[in-house]
């Protein structure tokens, strides 16, 4: 079975803006700045510049964008797991990993 046949949820290819946040091995917190690559409802797939490996919890900050003007934009917030990492298929994207999401902010 292909990648797409399994999964569940559509996906959007939007690139918007993220930010994913996590503790290291000696509980010192790590952040990125990155951009989405596609996004679901149960995940989403981010590009940053470097490598997060797989199982690592994550939170994530996803803003969305302004939809009418005058508003401000919103932001979607989540905690999730790595669930696979590789290098982004252009070599000056770094890496990409998908996040399986597990419990969103309000």
């Amino acid at each position: 079975m292909s990648e797409i046949e399994q999964r569940r949820w559509e996906r959007y290819c939007l690139a918007l803006p993220v930010c994913v946040t996590w503790k290291d091995a000696s509980g010192i917190v790590e952040e990125q700045v990155g951009t989405t690559r596609d996004i679901s409802s149960s995940g989403v797939c981010v590009r940053c510049p470097s490598l997060v490996r797989d199982g690592v919890e994550v939170d994530v900050r996803i803003d969305l964008p302004v939809v009418l003007e005058g508003m401000t934009g919103s932001r979607m917030s989540a905690q999730g797991t790595v669930v696979r990492s590789k290098a982004a298929t252009e070599p000056d994207q770094g890496f990409e990993y998908g996040i399986l999401f597990n419990h969103f902010y309000p």
